[in-house]
């Protein structure tokens, strides 16, 4: 069975990064995040991990991008592409991902592919807020059913 996109708009829940309070003042240096997030109306849940600097509330230069759907890793998960989208350019920017704290600054795409320069990414999960509303969505399109019997 394939999944089929899924998109929520303007999600309540924000997207939690397990990191201690006290690392918002860090120096920048690298450190690593855990998430989840789960859709509000249909309960289906993104985990993973990244590397990244803190940067005052925000988390930059994010690397070693892992990311499961409902358990099940993505294609490529701990070397996914993070990009991020410039609303003024109306498009997507290589490697320019930022996550946070509280979530409302969030701009990424996590993907199998450079979504900058390859639209084609099988494996998605994009958080950002654009034009005033929060936008969260995930795509998996491997076979869900032969990942869970294997």
């Amino acid at each position: 069975m394939t999944q089929k996109p899924r998109s929520l708009r303007r999600v309540a829940r924000t997207l939690s990064l397990a990191a201690s309070l006290g690392m918002a003042g860090a120096s920048v240096q690298a450190h690593v995040f855990d998430f989840y997030y789960q859709f509000a109306i249909i309960g289906d849940v993104v985990t993973g991990s990244f590397n990244g600097d803190v940067n005052g509330d925000t988390i930059v230069n994010l690397y070693d991008i892992a990311v499961t759907f409902n358990g099940i890793p993505f294609v490529g998960s701990g070397a996914l592409y993070g990009d991020a989208y410039a609303q003024d350019r109306q498009a997507w920017i290589s490697g320019a991902a930022v996550a946070s704290f509280d979530g409302l600054m969030n701009n990424f795409m996590f993907a199998d592919t450079d979504f900058a320069t390859n639209i084609e990414a099988d494996n998605y999960f994009y958080f950002l807020k654009t034009f005033g509303s929060v936008s969260a969505d995930s795509s998996v399109t491997r076979d869900i059913a032969s990942d869970q019997t294997n």
